[in-house]
């Protein structure tokens, strides 16, 4: 995932690794630390999947914890037009939904797209 200028990761990405992070406690538990290089894709586990559920990215989070996040301008990288609207709120509960909705949803795909798309 590509830095917005100071720093950050997407919010995809980082709400992404909090999701798995959280999903995947068992896991936590047999291994005390996985390397994500290591993780290898296995397609096979796919094959049961019936739909996808994509949550779209408009903005890149800033801020090194996610505390607030759904809250401040401030803790995201945003373009003037995009600041004072309630922006993070609304990119945070798109998150959240997406989430909740794959974990109700076994044969479900979900994907975050965005990220960086201009330069530094």
């Amino acid at each position: 995932v590509a830095a917005p200028p100071g720093g950050g990761t997407s919010a995809a990405a980082a709400a992404s690794a909090a999701a798995a992070e959280s999903a995947a406690g068992s896991t936590k538990a047999r291994s005390k630390s996985v390397d994500p290089r290591e993780v290898f894709f296995n397609a096979t586990r796919l094959q049961h999947l019936d739909h996808l559920i994509l949550v779209a990215g408009h903005a890149v989070v800033l801020a090194e914890a996610l505390d607030g996040v759904g809250i401040h301008d401030t803790a995201w990288y945003l373009e003037h037009y995009q600041r004072d609207q309630d922006l993070p709120g609304a990119l945070v509960g798109h998150i959240r939904s997406g989430v909740e909705a794959a974990a109700a949803d076994p044969r479900s795909l979900l994907i975050f797209s965005g990220g960086q798309t201009r330069p530094a």
